[in-house]
């Protein structure tokens, strides 16, 4: 027979998701019993929700999802691949996103 229980050493945590749970199920009462176990100690929490982070770190939803996700640094390959197969209007209007100036300062030091 399968069984869902966790290992012993996960036994005597708590994750963020089952803190959730548990606290939108319970009384005042067992939300203060719990908010004791967490504070003594005797069951930490393993992981918490980026919700949960970001109300204990003060911190927005967004920046941790940013931090937790990455920024993905563009590669300069990507974009001359994209360059080379672009028709000569998806370039003029990639210039003008990009900001004909700030272009032509790159182009001319690139060039001299």
């Amino acid at each position: 027979m399968l069984s869902k229980t966790p290992p012993a050493e996960l036994q005597d945590t708590i994750d963020g998701r089952t803190l959730s749970y548990r606290l939108r199920r319970a009384t005042p009462q067992q939300r203060a019993t719990l908010a004791k176990t967490l504070v003594s100690g005797e069951k930490p929490v393993r992981r918490f929700t980026r919700k949960q982070a970001s109300a204990v770190c003060r911190v927005s939803l967004p920046l941790i999802n940013q931090a937790v996700n990455g920024k993905k640094k563009i590669e300069p390959q990507h974009c001359v691949a994209w360059w080379q197969q672009a028709s000569f209007s998806d370039r003029v209007d990639f210039i003008r996103a990009c900001g004909v100036a700030e272009v032509w300062d790159a182009i001319s030091t690139a060039v001299a």
